[in-house]
């Protein structure tokens, strides 16, 4: 029961399947006493209010500087959410790819990198920021509550995580490919014609 939970979980915190309500059914006939089926519905009506075109949840961080800054802030333009920590090793992994991604659009003004950490320990980000100066792109923190709230509206329940917003603020995909995969070169480049 549990496995089966946590495998629904798990769908429902990347991409929720076109058959996801026929595997839910059979887990609620299964399983018709579960105390799994609150945290499932929960994370289902989470999950099913990202959908493609509804306006994204204002996200709002610090930068190293300690000026505020804010997804709104870039309406108008395309933009690429990387949401990692420092503590994240499949988060670090990413960036090399992440920079060749920001690197084969750096002349096209249309499109933002956005690189919004979860990390609880202000120093220890600041700290690998400055030993990496090679990683480019609009770098912030998110504050323990702001990052309660940002990934609660967008269903994330592990980083590293990918969200990719349209000019007009809203959302294209709420669980975007990673840097590495082949194919979001290809999705940016054809929004960006």
């Amino acid at each position: 029961e549990f496995m089966l939970a946590d495998c629904l979980l798990e769908c429902l915190a990347t991409k929720v399947p076109e058959n996801f309500i026929t595997f839910y059914t059979r887990f609620k006939t299964t399983y018709p006493n579960s105390k799994y089926f609150l945290m499932i519905e929960e994370s289902y009506n989470s999950s099913s209010k990202l959908k493609y075109g509804e306006q994204a949840f204002d996200i709002i961080g610090k930068k190293m500087n300690g000026k505020l800054i804010k997804l709104s802030d870039f309406k108008g333009k395309y933009v690429y959410i990387d949401f990692w920590a420092t503590w994240c090793g499949p988060c670090i992994k990413e960036f090399p790819a992440a920079q060749l991604l920001q690197d084969n659009f750096s002349n096209n003004k249309e499109i933002v990198f956005m690189y919004a950490s979860i990390d609880e320990d202000i120093m220890r980000w600041e700290s690998f920021l400055s030993n990496h100066p090679e990683l480019l792109g609009v770098h912030f923190i998110l504050s323990n509550i702001e990052a309660k709230n940002v990934l609660n509206a967008y269903n994330i329940r592990s980083v590293p995580r990918y969200l990719l917003i349209d000019k007009m603020g809203r959302i294209i995909d709420s669980n975007a490919e990673s840097p590495s995969s082949e194919r979001i070169e290809l999705i940016i480049a054809d929004l960006l014609r």
